[in-house]
């Protein structure tokens, strides 16, 4: 894969303008109910989840960011001007996100894996590759996703500190998206005005972009797409 910038088409991206839409109306998803337990940390807008496992039971959660963006001013049917701000960058970061990790199937073995697989279920060193890339794609598709919206939701305010990082998961690119949707979801519910939306929005990006960034390593299928976009 070329190491430069890839420019990617208005036609790739409107592709998934669907599924985008349909994600931040509606998701189901699997967490795990024990990161909920998580304390704040003192001076950091992180907050402390222990990486013990106490077990492998998750519950699933229906997700309805635009129920929660809406709930912000519950009297008004129309959307602030932040309001359809924020929900627009989270439709467009997840075509956006979808449509780079198509880019990394193309430019990796990933897609002719994928064909293969279609047809019949892949087996031994091609299933665990096939693995290995989607994983990689996932990580590329939540980091894409972060990313578009640290840099394009804006706030100045501080930062609060009760806000705990998503419930990645990396089993596919939208699985990878929805976690993301589904942890900023939970970050802004309840907040307080268009101000605390916008805040809170955009803390969560932050803390998405740092734990994935931690979790990089994990990744070794990324290869030299990391060092062009990552």
């Amino acid at each position: 894969m070329d190491t430069g910038l890839t420019t990617i088409p208005e036609a790739a991206i409107e592709k998934h303008r669907a599924t985008a839409q349909s994600f931040i109306t509606r998701i189901v998803v699997l967490e795990d109910p024990s990161r909920e337990s998580g304390t704040a940390l003192a001076g950091t807008n992180r907050r402390f989840v222990s990486t013990v496992s106490v077990g492998s039971v998750r519950r699933t959660r229906e997700v309805e960011l635009s129920k929660t963006v809406g709930a912000v001013h519950p009297d008004d049917q129309l959307l602030t001007i932040p309001q359809h701000t924020l929900l627009f960058r989270a439709r467009r970061g997840t075509a956006i996100a979808l449509a780079v990790s198509d880019v990394f199937a193309e430019g990796s073995d990933l897609e002719s894996l994928q064909a293969r697989n279609t047809r019949a279920p892949l087996e031994g060193d091609e299933a665990s590759a096939f693995k290995k890339l989607l994983s990689a794609s996932a990580y590329i598709s939540a980091f894409s996703l972060a990313s578009y919206l640290f840099q394009l939701i804006d706030s100045d305010r501080e930062a609060p500190n009760d806000i705990p990082e998503p419930d990645f998961l990396f089993d596919t690119p939208q699985d990878a998206v929805k976690s993301i949707l589904a942890g900023l979801d939970k970050a802004i519910a309840g907040a307080s005005d268009d101000t605390d939306l916008m805040t809170r929005a955009r803390a969560f990006a932050r803390i998405a972009i740092d734990g994935l960034l931690a979790r990089k390593g994990r990744f070794d299928g990324i290869g030299p797409f990391e060092n062009a976009h990552i």
